[in-house]
C-alpha cells in the first residue's frame, strides 16, 4: 500500500466520503450466468461525486515495466495527503482484447477494494475463467491430436521389418498416453501398413523369383 506520511486529513475526508457512498448500479448482465453486474463506469458514477465533495481526486494510472502491467490507485486529498496501492493485470492470452478486459476488470476491483465497496451478485470474473477452461480445452485437444499424428507419421515406413521394429519399441507408451479412440485409429493403421508392406514384400519375392529361374 502507498501512502504519505501523514494520512490524518485524508483519512478524515474518506470517512466521510464513504458515509454517503451507495452500492454501485448492477448494470450489466453477464452472458454466462445470467446475473447482474456492476459495471466500470457505474463504480465511478457511485464514488466520484462523494469524492470530489470532500477533496478528494481518484487517479488511476497503467504502467508496464519489465512485461507486468500494473494498475496504480490512488486517493489524492487536497491537502497534499494521499494514499494507493497496484494491481497486477493477468490477462488470459497475450492479445489486445484480454488486455483491455483484464485492465477494465482490475481498475473495477481495485476501485472497489480502496473505497471499501462490494457489490453482491458479481459475476464479471467469470469471463477471464470462462476463457482459462476453453484455452485449457483447446490446449488439451491440440495436444491429443499431434500426439496421436505423431504416431500414424511413425508407421510411415517403407519395410515390414521397420515397421516391427517401431510398433515394439512404441506400442505401449502409445497405449499409456493416446486416448482408447486414438489407439485404436493407430492399430488400425499399423495393421493397414502391415498388410500393404507383406503384399510388396510378397510381389518382391516373386519378382525376384522369377528373375532367378530366367
Amino acid at each position: 500500500m502507498l501512502m504519505s506520511k501523514e494520512i490524518n486529513e485524508i483519512a478524515s475526508a474518506l470517512a466521510k466520503a464513504q458515509g454517503t457512498i451507495k452500492n454501485p448500479v448492477k448494470s450489466a448482465t453477464n452472458p454466462f450466468f445470467k446475473s447482474k453486474y456492476s459495471t466500470l463506469e457505474s463504480v465511478i458514477d457511485s464514488i466520484r461525486e462523494s469524492l470530489s465533495n470532500n477533496g478528494i481526486a481518484l487517479v488511476q494510472v497503467i504502467e508496464s515495466v519489465e512485461g507486468k502491467t500494473t494498475i496504480n490507485t490512488t486517493l489524492l486529498h487536497s491537502s497534499g495527503q494521499f494514499i494507493g496501492g497496484t494491481y497486477q493485470v493477468n490477462p488470459v492470452k497475450n492479445d489486445p482484447q484480454s488486455y483491455g478486459s483484464a485492465i477494465t476488470y482490475g481498475r473495477r476491483y481495485a476501485l472497489l477494494g480502496i473505497m471499501g465497496i462490494a457489490p453482491s451478485d458479481d459475476d464479471d470474473g467469470n469471463k477471464a475463467s470462462h476463457n482459462h477452461q476453453a484455452e485449457n480445452h483447446n490446449k488439451m485437444l491440440l495436444e491429443k491430436f499431434e500426439k496421436r499424428e505423431a504416431a500414424l507419421n511413425e508407421l510411415e515406413v517403407k519395410t515390414y521389418e521397420d515397421l516391427l521394429n517401431v510398433w515394439e519399441t512404441n506400442a505401449v507408451k502409445w497405449k499409456e498416453t493416446l486416448s482408447p479412440e486414438d489407439f485404436e485409429k493407430v492399430d488400425k493403421k499399423k495393421n493397414s501398413m502391415k498388410a500393404i508392406l507383406k503384399a510388396e514384400n510378397l510381389q518382391f519375392e516373386e519378382e525376384m523369383s522369377a528373375k532367378d529361374n530366367v
